[in-house]
C-alpha cells in the first residue's frame, strides 16, 4: 500500500484530495461569491471587522452611561429623604 493510499482522518486518499483540488481550481468558486445578500447576512458580517478595543469602547461608554443614570438616581433619593 502506497502512501497516498492511505485515508486521511475524514476519508480521502491523497489521490482524492488532488483531484477535488484540481476541480476546485477549475471552478474557481471565489470568483463568483457575491457576499452576502440578506439584511441578516450583511449585519452578521458586518461584525467581522469589530475588534476588541472596540467592544471594551462600548462598555466604557455604557458605564459612563450607568454612572449618570446612578448619580440622577442617587440625587432623587436624597432628595426625597430630606422631604
Amino acid at each position: 500500500m502506497k502512501d497516498s493510499d492511505i485515508p486521511h482522518p475524514w476519508g480521502w486518499t491523497a489521490a482524492r484530495r488532488a483531484k477535488q483540488a484540481e476541480a476546485i481550481r477549475r471552478w474557481k468558486p471565489w470568483l463568483k461569491s457575491q457576499g452576502p445578500v440578506t439584511p441578516e447576512g450583511k449585519a452578521r458580517v458586518a461584525k467581522n471587522a469589530s475588534k476588541p478595543d472596540s467592544v471594551r469602547r462600548q462598555v466604557n461608554g455604557m458605564m459612563t452611561e450607568l454612572k449618570a443614570v446612578m448619580r440622577r438616581v442617587n440625587a432623587v433619593e436624597a432628595a426625597r429623604r430630606r422631604g
